[in-house]
């Protein structure tokens, strides 16, 4: 894919996925349908919803992330230095992975318990 092709998905993704999620928020199965249907947003949305478990891109030579070398064996010392490293600063940081994330979607859903305690922990540091 050249940078024109790239360009215009992105555009038609960005503009396109948006007012579809906006128009139908109660049925978004739907929406999904309907652009793994069209020519033009369905490798974007496939690719979002099949992404792999890991990711390494030569940035300078692929700036638009097209290319995932995780699998390419030259590369497996310096993603194994990169891993030890990130090991390390999630444990600094506490981040337990999907575990936080999931948390932290708690803390946003209005209508969970965590984010009423969220809410209400906030609101004694207020006060």
């Amino acid at each position: 894919m050249n940078r024109r092709e790239f360009i215009k998905q992105t555009a038609v993704a960005t503009v396109v996925m948006p007012s579809l999620l906006r128009a139908q928020t109660d049925d978004r199965p739907n929406i999904v349908l309907f652009a793994e249907k069209n020519p033009v947003l369905a490798p974007r949305v496939h690719a979002l919803r099949h992404r792999p478990a890991v990711e390494f891109y030569d940035l300078e030579n692929d700036p638009y992330e097209l290319e995932n070398l995780s699998g390419d064996a030259q590369y497996a010392d310096i993603m194994k230095e990169m891993r030890t490293e990130l090991d390390a600063w999630m444990a600094q940081q506490n981040d337990r992975g999907m575990e936080t994330e999931l948390e932290a979607y708690a803390h946003v859903n209005p209508a969970s318990a965590k984010n009423k305690l969220y809410r209400e922990a906030q609101d004694k540091e207020i006060k």
